[in-house]
């Protein structure tokens, strides 16, 4: 399999893409309703090197490559983009090769399947961080059992919740998730975003205070002058300006 930019990606950069379906519409509509821009990017996906897991790590029965980079990402199936690290098709949190996905990404936007694809780096203060944390094998045992624990996840695809993410500052959406909650229960599954800030409240890079439920692919994004994110969610710069893959 062809390795596409494995030069430049590091752990904890992000893969963002956007596709022409209409559920990744509705996510780019989400996007520009809560932030008041955005929009461009509706899927995110984290890298991560097989070398911040202990040597030998295996996941049931696969044994991690410390020296391959994976996606871990909450993602609904899609045999376009290809199958886990099991070797399955799955709707949820998972681990995918990175070369893998990349490549077949980059297929399916020269057949106008996907509109983008981009890398979002980390930047010096956070890549520091991530480094120091890493470090120490106690880390790396703990990260594991996080990500063990959150592999097999539903993909969280009830409208209600879907619609709470932009809409969460509307009362009458308020209340039908309050209906919906006390109806059926708080919904186990994940969003993809949701997904990477549980990771990085896990390692002590975001707040408590975050709600988690409200964050976006793009709110991880760098924020420019004349973009006005979500002010009752506000996402930490952890990254530089994302790099486009053409």
């Amino acid at each position: 399999m062809m390795k596409s930019f494995d030069y430049i990606v590091e752990s904890f950069d992000l893969l963002y893409s956007t596709s022409n379906t209409l559920f990744s519409s509705m996510i780019s509509l989400s996007s520009k309703i809560s932030n008041g821009c955005g929009g461009n990017y509706t899927h995110i996906a984290l890298c991560l090197k097989g070398d911040l897991f202990p040597l030998g790590t295996k996941f049931k029965n696969h044994t991690i490559d410390p020296n391959k980079m994976y996606l871990f990402e909450s993602v609904i199936k899609t045999e376009l983009e290809g199958k886990n690290i099991f070797g399955d098709y799955f709707n949820g949190v998972q681990l995918r090769d990175f070369d893998d996905v990349l490549y077949n990404l980059t297929q399916l936007k020269k057949n106008n399947i996907v509109k983008k694809i981009g890398i979002a780096k980390l930047n010096m203060e956070t890549k520091l961080f991530i480094n120091e944390y890493f470090y120490l094998e106690t880390n790396k045992q703990k990260f594991y059992n996080y990500i063990n624990k959150l592999i097999g996840k539903q993909y969280n695809n009830n409208w209600i919740d879907l619609l709470y993410v932009p809409f969460h500052n509307f009362q009458i959406v308020k209340m039908l998730k309050t209906i919906k909650n006390n109806i059926c229960g708080k919904t186990k599954g994940i969003l993809c975003s949701e997904l990477i800030g549980m990771i990085y409240l896990h390692i002590g890079l975001l707040d408590e205070c975050v709600n988690l439920l409200h964050i976006l692919p793009e709110d991880f994004l760098q924020k420019t002058e004349y973009e006005t994110f979500d002010i009752d969610n506000e996402i930490p710069v952890f990254y530089e300006p994302i790099i486009e893959i053409h």
